[in-house]
């Protein structure tokens, strides 16, 4: 183990007591049981990308399909926490890991946030039908209502 800063690792920590700019820095693989942060962030910069285009209605659809949703216990946690997520290898390739031991939570994300961006355009644009529609009914109902008063009042005709 190599370290550059501070390190904190046990299992009785006092999070009060980490210091505040604590850093973990790993070239490889790190796995935790628990992991408390303040904040995740993950790279993303441009910079470090190649053939950037946007996700497709028709593949965020075909994703999320392939997400199913399950509640489980860990068989290692003896507490027996109900805990909510995905099954590894359940779910679509590009959000697994090569093992498919992991999921790509991150990327996930991405997926879900074009699905509700796509969802937010089908109902922006439902209600501008249904806006259209209420004002048609209103116009066809008063003159409904006009031609029903001049039935009722023969001499108006």
């Amino acid at each position: 183990l190599q370290v550059n800063g501070d390190l904190v690792v046990g299992t009785d920590l006092d999070l009060n007591q980490v210091p505040s700019d604590a850093k973990i820095f790993t070239n490889g693989r790190l796995y935790a049981e628990d992991v408390f942060s303040k904040r995740v962030q993950q790279l993303s910069s441009a910079r470090m990308k190649e053939n950037i285009s946007q996700l497709s209605s028709q593949e965020t659809s075909d994703l999320l399909q392939g997400l199913q949703p399950v509640k489980f216990r860990y068989l290692s946690d003896q507490s027996q926490r109900l805990n909510f997520g995905f099954i590894a290898e359940e779910v679509p390739t590009a959000l697994a890991t090569h093992d498919r031991r992991a999921i790509h939570p991150f990327d996930i994300v991405a997926v879900l946030t074009k699905a509700v961006k796509d969802h937010r355009a089908v109902i922006q644009s439902l209600n501008r039908v249904v806006k259209d529609q209420q004002q048609a009914i209103a116009q066809l109902t008063a003159r409904l209502n006009s031609l029903e008063s001049r039935i009722q009042s023969p001499h108006k005709l």
